[in-house]
């Protein structure tokens, strides 16, 4: 993933400078840039290689990393084609988040389906909010991104549509955690209980935060607080949890806690400097 962003801020390298967005490859050297991009790349597809583990993944991963390349690049570079643009950001995240660990792990179908829903309505709630935020520059620029073609207006009703799209998949996804996923009573209850307490702590910041122009900022503007939530609590708050109750049976699993907590911790602090901005 973090090689299909290299690449795009490579190509939007001059709009980006000219727009006065920082980006910290934008503080290196073209040739340097490039190969920080491509050893991400090299380091992602010789974990798959490497690991033996199932070709349909290594397969997945390949895919993955050719739409990153097609949506930025020419001549396909489908960030200028319209909602095709979306399409492709979004299917190329699903594949390397759902698809590969899918493969992986030999999950159920059921399970690809949801998760492939999931993963793909949020990345495309993702670069769809970013081209509104992006879009007088993108205008400015000459990129013609989806929002661009179809008008501010237009694309942030889209957007708005979208996102509680997302929202039901996401709490689609909740309900089968909490009550068809065969999780004991006890878990049940503690995931119940965190569900709720986040998803209302959201809708409370949010209506604070609204209260507060200064300190507002385009998420709570753009996208509906139960999307907000919901997105905070299934990529970042549970993930911790569900690797504690892996942990009690097996010690290595501490690994997996420790790293989804700095996740946490880090998707915290970004999303407060977000809105101090």
């Amino acid at each position: 993933m973090q090689f299909s962003i290299q690449i795009n801020d490579l190509s939007d390298r001059e709009e980006d400078k000219a727009a006065g967005k920082q980006r910290w490859t934008g503080r290196l050297s073209y040739p340097f840039s490039l190969a920080v991009t491509m050893a991400f790349i090299a380091l992602g597809l010789a974990t798959a290689v490497f690991a033996g583990r199932s070709h349909a993944a290594i397969l997945a991963y390949i895919a993955s990393t050719l739409l990153g390349l097609f949506y930025s690049l020419r001549p396909a570079r489908f960030k200028e084609r319209g909602i095709w643009g979306l399409i492709v950001y979004a299917l190329s995240a699903a594949i390397i988040f759902v698809v590969v660990p899918w493969a992986w792990f030999d999950s159920s179908l059921f399970m690809l389906f949801v998760l492939f829903a999931v993963v793909f309505s949020d990345k495309w709630i993702q670069i769809h909010f970013h081209q509104v935020v992006d879009c007088q520059n993108d205008r400015e620029c000459g990129t013609k991104t989806f929002v661009v073609q179809i008008g501010l207006k237009r694309a942030r009703s889209t957007l708005r549509g979208a996102a509680f799209l997302a929202s039901f998949c996401m709490a689609g996804l909740l309900f089968h955690q909490l009550f068809l996923s065969k999780l004991a009573a006890v878990q049940q209850v503690v995931l119940l209980l965190c569900s709720a307490a986040v998803v209302a702590a959201s809708g409370v910041y949010v209506q604070i935060i609204k209260r507060k122009p200064a300190a507002s900022s385009a998420l709570v503007k753009e996208l509906p607080w139960i999307y907000l939530g919901l997105t905070y609590l299934l990529f970042y708050a549970l993930p911790p949890l569900g690797f504690i109750l892996l942990a009690l049976k097996e010690p290595l699993m501490w690994i997996m806690v420790v790293l989804s907590a700095l996740s946490l911790a880090g998707i915290s602090r970004q999303s407060i400097r977000y809105q101090s901005q």
